[in-house]
């Protein structure tokens, strides 16, 4: 079974347009992880709900499992980044980062990543969500969450 290790940016954006639920049955049959620094940077009680802190906790409702984080020096960031950065090393896992700097080291280390927007992609490949939906989803974004993105980024997205 595949692991997603999800970074605080990708986890607001889909708490501040409403679409927590979405992000889990995106990830459904996967392990979802949020290392304990990220756990510590996220400010909203929705997603903290959701994040098992033991193993036991795990089922539908904690859909998130919190694991801590052993340190490693190749890695220049000091916080949710790095985190998510190293359980995916460690793990072989996804890094689920939309930080340029942090995707960028991803893959100088070879480490897997995807962002918010793969992960909207995925949903409308798996008919989770529609064509209509989507846009909706991309204009809540850029209101919600300040996301940017290209122009190019949502054609990619939209087609």
């Amino acid at each position: 079974m595949t692991e997603f290790i999800l970074d605080n940016s990708v986890l607001s954006a889909f708490h501040k347009i409403g679409r927590l639920k979405l992000l889990k049955d995106i990830l459904k049959n996967h392990t979802v992880i949020v290392p304990d620094n990220v756990v510590r940077e996220t400010k909203y009680p929705e997603i903290i709900d959701q994040i098992a802190f033991t193993r036991q906790q795990y089922s539908t409702k904690k859909w998130m499992l919190r694991v801590g984080v052993k340190s490693n020096k190749h890695i220049k960031f000091k916080n949710g980044e790095q985190a998510v950065l190293e359980v995916a090393a460690q793990r072989g896992g996804w890094a689920v980062i939309d930080d340029l700097k942090a995707r960028k080291q991803a893959h100088k280390r070879r480490i897997k990543y995807a962002g918010t927007l793969t992960l909207l992609k995925r949903a409308r490949e798996k008919k989770l969500i529609t064509k209509t939906e989507l846009r909706k989803i991309i204009i809540d974004l850029k209101e919600k969450d300040q996301f940017r993105m290209t122009k190019e980024l949502e054609d990619w997205l939209l087609k």
